[in-house]
């Protein structure tokens, strides 16, 4: 067999494979949204599907998340059973794609590798929670009118807006400084050899040379010794 064939029969099969494991995936869904598993005494759908299908924990449960997620994504899914995504480029897609945003992921992510892939949506996804949680701390507002007519309430605002709102309220807003690691360096001590003290004596207990002082406080052996 020539080479050139033995590679379209490999990458053809592929297709089949991907097509396959969609149609499997397609059918585990129902059969978890059925809660078929439960006839089995198993706690979850991925526990019957490592019995039954012979599976690792960790592998069924991503089969189990991932069959899920397709059953909202349409578009990713048809292409799946087309065999122009393989599992690998679907398992990725399915941790950021919604139906609003999956078509224009879908074509984005033909050209890519399924690594390229893995690693745009671990950056897409970390983006996306850093913007959560920036949405989740503009909303958080709290307000109401007590029984004297006047308004109470609490909210948390990312620091530019606090100071916006400061200044429409007529308050002072705070200010703020950045500060950078050693913007301020630690002051350094002198070596107790080189300080003297007030009265420009060495201090107590030490003598000129730098080590203990034998004699006292202030006090120097004579000449005799």
């Amino acid at each position: 067999m020539p080479l050139e064939r033995l590679e379209a029969q490999i990458c053809e099969l592929a297709g089949h494979l991907a097509a396959a494991t969609c149609r499997f995936l397609v059918l585990l869904a129902d059969f978890d949204a059925r809660r078929g598993w439960a006839s089995w005494e198993m706690g979850s759908c991925a526990q019957w599907l490592s019995w039954k299908c012979q599976m690792s924990s960790g592998t069924a449960r991503e089969h189990v998340r991932v069959a899920r997620a397709l059953r909202d994504l349409p578009v990713i899914r048809a292409r799946f059973a087309a065999g122009r995504l393989s599992y690998a480029k679907v398992r990725a897609l399915t941790r950021i794609a919604v139906p609003a945003t999956e078509a224009g992921l879908a074509e984005l992510a033909g050209p890519m590798t399924a690594n390229q892939l893995e690693r745009f949506a671990r950056a897409h996804r970390q983006v996306t929670q850093a913007d959560d949680a920036d949405a989740r701390v503009r909303r958080r507002l709290a307000w109401r009118f007590e029984e004297d007519g006047s308004l109470s309430g609490t909210f948390r605002l990312p620091p530019l807006a606090g100071a916006v709102l400061l200044k429409a309220c007529g308050l002072p807003a705070p200010t703020w400084r950045v500060i950078r690691p050693g913007a301020f360096p630690r002051k350094r001590r002198r070596p107790w050899h080189r300080r003297r003290g007030r009265a420009g004596r060495w201090p107590a207990g030490r003598g000129r040379a730098g080590g203990p002082d034998l004699f006292g406080p202030g006090r120097r052996p004579g000449r005799g010794g």
